[in-house]
């Protein structure tokens, strides 16, 4: 395996995703309290930011590397000690969809049977990161869900 011909994808959660999160329920808790509608409804604003961040935690983390043959191997990074130590086995995994979203990129891929859905932003991955990935897919898989819109 290459380091020179492979792409290196460290997945980790987007710290301005939260960001965004936050903002926007700052903004809906507002709007909410600007509108007239019963008070009980200001609750559901924590209740819903809660729901969105741990969505937004419970994306893959780990290695993933494109390989300039088309595989591509993962390596999920379950605890801290697993990120140092580089000890877990990659398994291959099959590429399915990447969607370009103004600065948010989704990439999506299947690890066992399991489809896994990783959104990124400028702050977990850079612009050539980014050309290199859409490169790659478009190399790689003429795929139907593969789609690079703007």
């Amino acid at each position: 395996m290459s380091s020179s011909n492979s792409l290196r994808l460290e997945l980790r959660t987007s710290r301005w995703l939260q960001c965004a999160l936050c903002c926007l329920a700052v903004t809906a808790a507002l709007g909410v309290w600007r509108a007239s509608v019963p008070t009980w409804v200001f609750g559901l604003v924590p209740v819903l930011l809660a729901l969105s961040l741990l969505a937004l935690h419970r994306q893959p983390r780990g290695l993933l590397v494109l390989q300039a043959d088309g595989r591509a191997l993962w390596t999920a990074h379950t605890s801290a000690e697993v990120r140092i130590q580089q000890s877990a086995e990659a398994v291959l995994v099959e590429m399915e969809a990447l969607q370009l979203r103004g600065p948010l990129t989704v990439l999506a891929f299947r690890v066992s049977d399991r489809r896994r859905d990783w959104c990124a932003a400028p702050d977990t991955l850079s612009n050539v990161e980014r050309r290199r990935l859409r490169l790659w897919m478009q190399t790689h898989h003429a795929n139907p869900g593969f789609s690079s819109t703007r």
